[in-house]
């Protein structure tokens, strides 16, 4: 078992699909993850769930056009933990 290891859990009310479980199994062997996964495949969701999961606060490196959609899903699957969204114009 290493430091980052903890028992899946519905930590979100949304129902994880396989591949969003999958990213919880993997996330448990490492201190990070990059989520490379198709347009409306759940990547805010399985992200949400890995850091409810975890009980640790989780950064957000994203678009500045994305954060609304961002807040959005997060209010509608009802993540608990401390997050941040950062962005940055170039």
């Amino acid at each position: 078992m290493t430091p980052w290891s903890f028992e899946i859990k519905q930590a979100t009310e949304t129902t994880l699909k396989p591949h969003q479980r999958r990213v919880l199994r993997k996330i448990q062997d490492q201190p990070g993850l990059l989520m490379v996964h198709g347009m409306g495949s759940g990547k805010t969701l399985s992200m949400l769930a890995a850091a409810d999961a975890l009980g640790l606060p989780a950064t957000v490196v994203g678009p500045s056009a994305q954060r609304a959609h961002f807040a959005r899903e997060r209010a509608k699957h009802k993540g608990r933990q401390p997050l941040s969204y950062h962005s940055e114009s170039l």
